[in-house]
């Protein structure tokens, strides 16, 4: 399996490689902070690959099962023109941007026939806000290509209610204000596998 995005993505290899039980592979493709859109001075890292260009390569080397892909920091503010103010994908242009790179991207991920799985937003899904906007993105585009599967980590981090508690049956929830525990790694890797090979 590869996993290729950003510090969700990484989270999600650490947590796979744990479910796997050492009866698996995880190729960990992560690189933290950055997405597909293509900021100009990407911050915090200045050392984005050229996902375009490395991706196919990858691909050809180590021939997945299965891919997963997580695009969490394109939620964030960049900036996508010389001189403009960094915007979110609720800019009209941005979002487009971001659509034609994500329909880049699993072209790319897909081209074997190999299946591509999407997280959706991991925050609290508030009407109108971003998090809303990128996971119905996503939705879309697992319903666009037949070989694109969408995973809704929402709603394993957060109810129904746009509640994302601490602790779920007494296990911490988050290792920071951000990123999730080694005990919810595991188990959103457990959920991810099922997701992929048991459907």
């Amino acid at each position: 399996m590869l996993v290729v995005g950003d510090s969700w993505a990484r989270d999600a290899a650490s947590g796979i490689a744990a479910a796997f039980h050492g009866k698996g592979q995880v190729k960990d493709a992560s690189v933290l902070a950055c997405g597909i859109r293509k900021p100009i001075n990407p911050m915090p890292n200045r050392h984005c690959p050229d996902w375009e260009r490395e991706w196919p390569a990858l691909m050809d080397k180590v021939r997945p099962d299965a891919v997963l892909l997580s695009v969490q920091w394109d939620a964030a503010e960049q900036q996508i023109d010389p001189g403009g103010k960094p915007v979110t994908i609720r800019d009209d242009k941005a979002r487009k941007r971001f659509v034609v790179n994500l329909d880049r991207a699993v072209r790319i991920l897909s081209r074997r026939g190999t299946p591509v799985y999407v997280f959706g937003s991991t925050f609290a899904h508030v009407p109108g806000s971003v998090a809303v906007l990128l996971s119905g993105i996503l939705l879309e585009f697992s319903k666009k290509y037949p070989g694109v599967h969408y995973l809704d980590i929402y709603h394993q981090l957060c109810n129904d209610l746009n509640q994302c508690p601490k602790k779920m049956s007494g296990v911490p929830v988050y290792g920071t204000d951000v990123h999730t525990s080694k005990e919810t790694k595991v188990r959103l890797g457990n959920w991810i596998l099922n997701s992929m090979f048991h459907r």
